[in-house]
C-alpha cells in the first residue's frame, strides 16, 4: 500500500510556499480583468510581467532551497519518523514554480479572457493523468511514485494552460528573467554544502543555509544581472515593516 505518511510529509512542505507565491495574483485578478474589458492591452501587459516577474522572483528559489535542503526541511518541520520522505520532498520541489505558473496563466490569462472551457479541459486532462499515474506507480514506487504523478499532473496543467493563453491571447512573458533567476540559485548548491560540512543540528542547518542562500541570491539578481525589480521586493517588505523607504 502506499506510505500516505511520507506522501504528506514531503508533500505538505511543499504546499505551505504556494499560498504565498499566488497571493500576489490574488491581488492583481481584479485589475487585470478591469482592463481586459477595457481593451486596455499595455496596462494588461504591464499588469502581467509585474506578476510575472513575482512568481519567477520567488518560486525558483523556494524550488532550490526545497531540493537542496529538503532533509533538513523534513526534519525539522516533519520530524525524524518521516525521515524517508526526503526523496518524496526532493521530486516535489518543482511544485512552487509549477502551481505557481499555473495559476499565473489559469488566473491571470484565461479566467480573465473569459476562456473556462480551456481551462475546465486542462483541468480534466490532470485529473486523468493523475489517476492513471497513480494506478500504476504507487504500488511499485509507493509514496515516491505518489508524488512522481503530482508532479506530472502539474507540468500537464500548467502545460495546457500555458498552451491555451498562448494560442488566444498575445502577450509576451520575460522568459530571460525566469533564466536569470534560476543562474541565481545555482550557488545554493555550494552554500548548502558548506554549511553541512559544519555538522549542526538540522535546524540551525536550516536556518544559516536559508540566510546565505536568500543573501546570495538577492546580491547575484541585484549586482550581476541589475536586477533592479530586488529593490521593489525590499522596499514593500521596509514598507511593511514601517520602515522608511531607503533605496531607490
Amino acid at each position: 500500500h502506499i506510505k500516505a505518511r511520507e506522501v504528506q510529509g514531503g508533500d505538505k512542505i511543499a504546499k505551505v510556499s504556494i499560498p504565498f507565491i499566488t497571493s500576489a495574483g490574488l491581488i492583481l485578478i481584479p485589475q487585470v480583468s478591469k482592463k481586459m474589458d477595457e481593451a486596455d492591452q499595455p496596462a494588461v501587459q504591464s499588469l502581467l510581467d509585474d506578476a510575472f516577474r513575482f512568481f519567477a522572483f520567488f518560486s525558483v528559489p523556494i524550488m532550490m532551497g526545497m531540493l537542496v535542503l529538503s532533509r533538513e526541511c523534513v526534519l525539522v518541520f516533519s520530524g525524524r519518523q518521516f525521515a524517508d520522505a526526503t526523496l518524496s520532498m526532493q521530486i516535489v520541489s518543482v511544485l512552487p514554480v509549477l502551481v505557481g505558473f499555473g495559476f499565473y496563466f489559469n488566473s491571470l490569462v484565461l479566467i480573465p479572457g473569459g476562456k473556462h472551457k480551456q481551462m475546465f479541459i486542462s483541468v480534466v486532462a490532470g485529473m486523468f493523468l493523475s489517476i492513471v499515474l497513480n494506478f500504476l506507480l504507487a504500488p511499485l514506487y509507493r509514496h515516491n511514485g505518489a508524488s512522481v504523478a503530482i508532479v506530472a499532473t502539474e507540468i500537464l496543467v500548467t502545460t495546457l494552460y500555458y498552451y491555451f493563453a498562448r494560442k488566444y491571447f498575445k502577450y509576451t512573458y520575460d522568459w530571460p528573467f525566469l533564466l536569470k533567476s534560476l543562474l541565481c540559485v545555482l550557488p545554493f548548491i555550494l552554500i548548502v554544502s558548506a554549511v553541512r560540512w559544519f555538522d549542526m543540528t538540522p535546524l540551525l542547518t536550516l536556518i544559516i543555509s536559508v540566510l546565505l542562500c536568500a543573501i546570495s541570491y538577492f546580491a547575484l539578481q541585484y549586482i550581476v544581472f541589475k536586477n533592479t525589480f530586488v529593490l521593489k521586493v525590499i522596499n514593500f517588505a521596509l514598507a511593511k515593516a514601517g520602515i522608511k523607504k531607503i533605496l531607490d
